[in-house]
């Protein structure tokens, strides 16, 4: 489970960033960086969690 929301993070980051760059929607920069953020803290708790647990 804690594997699945790490990728979930990751690929989250991935996609907001994606957001962030494009020309085409005005608010996408507020909208990426929102998700980029959420997505860093998520990718935080996850990799703690995982070293926690696995050697």
């Amino acid at each position: 489970m804690i594997r699945t929301l790490d990728r979930l993070a990751l690929t989250g980051m991935i996609a907001s960033v994606a957001v962030m760059l494009q020309p085409w929607w005005a608010d996408g920069f507020r909208v990426g960086f929102l998700g980029a953020l959420a997505f860093t803290v998520l990718h935080i708790y996850t990799s703690h969690a995982r070293s926690g647990r696995e050697p």
